[in-house]
């Protein structure tokens, strides 16, 4: 066992040195309140998935798809994620983020919100919501070259859409602090689970 685990290792670091590219999950990062931020932690996780099973898997390890529900947070996450993890695009898609549009809504922006509960606000020059199929109801990033957007993907869609980006948000304690960062030092037990 012992040679092969070197054996692996040694595949990944040639490759490394050999100018390929390993795909790696970003590290999570907290968006500090006392950098403008919500206190909210955010990594992308890289791996061909669908939007709906994206979202079961963030929730099991205790967040949910990403609500980007301000340009602030939308330029963290480019500045913070994307920067230090390429691997999360493939060509022009990206990573799956939590919105969902309405049953019966209209293209190109009607009827979107987050998984948190907002509403998708498109007046801050991000969405590329532009296909007019029902099947396209769910979000993931998208870009060209240097503008990161949100695109309209099917919710079982595995092609293209490299990646997802999950946000851990909840204070289950109450102590004013998201549970995550704190789980992540030892402050508290890891749980793996929401709010209930």
């Amino acid at each position: 066992m012992t040679k092969t685990v070197f054996r692996v290792l040694g595949v990944v670091a040639s490759l490394a040195v050999s100018g390929v590219a390993v795909a790696a999950d970003s590290p999570a990062i907290e968006w500090k309140v006392s950098d403008g931020g919500n206190g909210h932690w955010y990594q992308g996780v890289v791996g061909s998935i669908s939007w709906n099973n994206a979202r079961i898997a963030a929730i099991a390890r205790g967040g949910d798809l990403a609500s980007i529900e301000t340009l602030n947070e939308h330029n963290f996450i480019v500045s913070k994620i994307f920067s230090q993890t390429p691997s999360l695009f493939n060509l022009w898609w990206g990573p799956h983020i939590g919105g969902i549009q309405a049953d019966g809504a209209t293209e190109p922006n009607g009827g979107w919100s987050w998984v948190s509960g907002s509403v998708l606000d498109c007046s801050i020059g991000l969405c590329d919501m532009d296909n007019n199929s029902d099947a396209q109801n769910r979000l993931a990033y998208d870009t060209t070259g240097t503008t990161f957007a949100f695109n309209d993907v099917a919710p079982t869609q595995t092609d293209n859409t490299p990646s997802y980006l999950i946000e851990w948000s909840a204070d289950c304690n109450g102590d004013g602090s998201v549970d995550y960062g704190q789980i992540q030092s030892g402050e508290l037990a890891d749980q793996s689970q929401r709010c209930s």
